[in-house]
């Protein structure tokens, strides 16, 4: 997902939510692949926080959020039952087209 800088305070918020409610409703918890600019939006309790995520091998302990570079962004992550998702913040919607076609 990329968000548009000048609204990442607003917008950042609700996808975090929005994750964590899929996650939820799977019984399962999320994890966000940030890059950089994305991290410095996201919520503070998140950052050292760990989860269990399900994945084909079983459970893992793992970190609610890890860092990733823009070239990451194409990752195409597996959702077990674990919504896992990358988060990037761009100045531009231009840039955010640029990013999702790589």
């Amino acid at each position: 997902c990329c968000i548009v800088r000048e609204r990442a305070g607003e917008l950042v918020p609700v996808f975090v939510d929005a994750v964590e409610r899929a996650a939820g409703e799977r019984a399962s918890s999320a994890r966000i692949h940030a890059t950089p600019d994305a991290s410095t939006f996201l919520p503070e309790r998140l950052h050292d926080a760990r989860v269990v995520v399900r994945r084909a091998d079983g459970e893992h302990d793992e970190p609610a959020v890890t860092p990733i570079d823009v070239e990451g962004l194409g990752t195409e992550w597996e959702w077990e039952s674990s919504p896992e998702v990358s988060l990037h913040v761009v100045d531009t919607v231009d840039e955010a087209v640029r990013c999702a076609t790589r």
